[in-house]
Parts: C-alpha cells; sequence; structure tokens
C-alpha cells in the first residue's frame, strides 16, 4: 500500500533466501535482501547453541543490509526472521514497527515488543499481550484484490460446488491425503464437485492422478498465483488455520473447515477459533482427520446451502477496514 499510495518511497523487503516470498517480491519489482537466521523453539544442545551463534551473526548481517538500505522505518512481521532484523534496527537507533498477524502473540513478536516503537495487530485478543500505550489494533492484511472480490468473475465454475483447499504457503501433505482419501466417498457427487487443490511439488502428481482415477473435474497446483480469483468461485474452503487464510477467509466471506497445523505452538487453533466462535468455519484437529472424515463434511455441506449461507452471514456486513492501508499510514505518520 505505501508504494501505491506514496509512489516516490523505496520499499526493501528482508527474507530467507529460500522463501517464497522472495520468489513472489521478484515479481513485483521490490528489492529483496537476505538474511541468514534459524529458528530456536525446539533446539535442543548443540542444535540451539548452533541456532543462537547464526542469529547472532544474522544481527550483524542485518545491521549491514540496513545501513546499505538507509530505511526510516524497519517493520517485522513476526517469525524468527525478524528478529534479528529489528533487533540491528534498535541497534542502529532506526524507529521499529511489529505486526502480529496470530489471535494468540507468537513468541518471536512478544520478544521483540520491548524493542518496537509501535505494535500493530490483527486480532483484538492479541492486544493484552502487547504494551497498551504502543499496541494499535488495525484488523486483517490482504492482498489489495481481496478488497473487491466481486469484480473477479466466478462464472467458470457456476453451477458447481467448488472446493478450495489451501495448506499454507507451501501446501500441506496431511491435507492432500485426507483429499486423495476422501475421493472414493464422494464418487457419486463428482459430477457436481470441483476441486482446486493446493499441493506440495512432491504431492502434485499422486493428487492429480487420484483425481483423474475417481472423475473428478480440478485444478491441481504448487501455487496459485491469483487466489483472490479462486476465493471468489469458492463454495466451501478446506484450509490450514495461518492468519494469512484467516485474514483471507474475513475479507472473502467464505465458509470453512479449518485444520490448523499441529505444530505451530497452538497459533492455529486460536486463529481457527476467531471463526469458529462466530460460526464462519468449523474446525477439525490434524490427529482427527481422515479421508471419511472430509467425505462426510463436504457431503454435508453440499447438501445443506443454508448452513453455507448462515456461516456467509456469520462474518457479519461485508467491508473490513484496509488495515494495510491504515498501518500503512500510522507508520507513514499520516
Amino acid at each position: 500500500r505505501i508504494a501505491e499510495r506514496w509512489p516516490r518511497d523505496h520499499v526493501v523487503f528482508m527474507g530467507l533466501d529460500s522463501a517464497i516470498e522472495k520468489r513472489m517480491l521478484a515479481g513485483l519489482g521490490f528489492e529483496f535482501k537476505k538474511v541468514r537466521a534459524a529458528p530456536v523453539v525446539g533446539r535442543r544442545g548443540l542444535g540451539l547453541v548452533r541456532a543462537v551463534l547464526k542469529n547472532l551473526f544474522a544481527v550483524f548481517g542485518a545491521v549491514r543490509a540496513i545501513v546499505e538500505a538507509k530505511p526510516d522505518r524497519v517493520v517485522g512481521i513476526g517469525g524468527y526472521v525478524s528478529v534479528p532484523v529489528v533487533l540491528a534496527a534498535w541497534l542502529l537507533r532506526i524507529p521499529r514497527v511489529i505486526f502480529e498477524p496470530d489471535a494468540a502473540g507468537g513468541r518471536a513478536n512478544r520478544f521483540l515488543a520491548r524493542f518496537a516503537n509501535t505494535v500493530f495487530v490483527a486480532f483484538e485478543s492479541a492486544k493484552e499481550r502487547y504494551p497498551e500505550h504502543k499496541t494499535y489494533v488495525v484488523g486483517p492484511l490482504v492482498r489489495k484484490e481481496f478488497l473487491d472480490l466481486g469484480r473477479w468473475s466466478a462464472d467458470a465454475k457456476r453451477g458447481w460446488f467448488v472446493l478450495l483447499l489451501l495448506g499454507g504457503s507451501q501446501g500441506s501433505h496431511s491435507l492432500v491425503k485426507a483429499l486423495a482419501e476422501a475421493l472414493p466417498h464422494l464418487v457419486d457427487l463428482r459430477d457436481e464437485l470441483f476441486i482446486f487443490c493446493q499441493a506440495r511439488a512432491e504431492d502434485r502428481a499422486f493428487i492429480e492422478e487420484r483425481m483423474s482415477d475417481h472423475g473428478f473435474s480440478g485444478e491441481v497446483q504448487t501455487f496459485f498465483e491469483h487466489i483472490w480469483s479462486l476465493y471468489s468461485c469458492a463454495t466451501l474452503v478446506v484450509s490450514r488455520a495461518g492468519a494469512n487464510a484467516i485474514f483471507e477467509l474475513c475479507f472473502a466471506r467464505k465458509p470453512a473447515i479449518l485444520v490448523p497445523y499441529p505444530h505451530a505452538l497452538g497459533h492455529q487453533e486460536a486463529n481457527a477459533r476467531q471463526l469458529v466462535e462466530i460460526g464462519a468455519a468449523e474446525m477439525i484437529r490434524d490427529e482427527d482427520l481422515s479421508g471419511k472424515v472430509l467425505a462426510d463434511r463436504i457431503r454435508f455441506y453440499m447438501r445443506a446451502p443454508e448452513v453455507l449461507q448462515k456461516m456467509r452471514e456469520a462474518y457479519g456486513p461485508p467491508g473490513f477496514e484496509d488495515g494495510a492501508m491504515k498501518m500503512a499510514e500510522i507508520i507513514r505518520g499520516r
């Protein structure tokens, strides 16, 4: 939003060299600088020592990158990659901003809050975890295309029950496996069901073959570049419950089956509960997920349009505030 509203401003991104964000940003024309950070949570013994040392060196690397970029503000969006960058900005006395996307604040951001000048949170429930005097609730952040989904035509899939299965930025093996096992239980509905499935590269051929064997129509990709157009035509979404997925569901107002990633320290389950509690989604824990369970829930929703309508209405009146622009305006001081 900053680049759009203030085109003379220069935005530089920093992250892991292998991250999917780097590939996305390359196509958008943004400068990208590499950070050599490592996760600390779950490490013990020598592995923990190595991770700490790598992050210390990452701070010095981030200092060099920030000095080269000469920013007026440094913004961290959570995760271990943010830690050395925000600490480097603190050492250089450059104003620091952090954004907490999850409903239950993440460890990295809770640690960084003491070094930040301003904290933004997406959910009201996360505000209590940060200093009140410098914390703002800005709501969900999404791509600008989600602000007006109505302009993305869904005519091509009119008449189908469209299932959109997403597994986060890298796909999800357990969700794809459950879908593959669900297909034999849904064969009698294959002429009504169209499936968009995000799968890891190593799972793509597997699920494509299963869909073809059972006669299902659909599309499988490792990454859907224009994901907003799929949300516009989706009838039901099956997804992990990362912050981005929750944000997109809120703007798209789509009924969802959420399967929180079990190794996310409870963050995704807390995110999922935000939609479950208002009646816009149901939650299935990863350990309870199976092909039969998923097939039964898909069949239920395919035969219960009134339930789907109530779930859409549970999001409340259309028109979430543009959290990204609100955050950008506060950062720019306007």
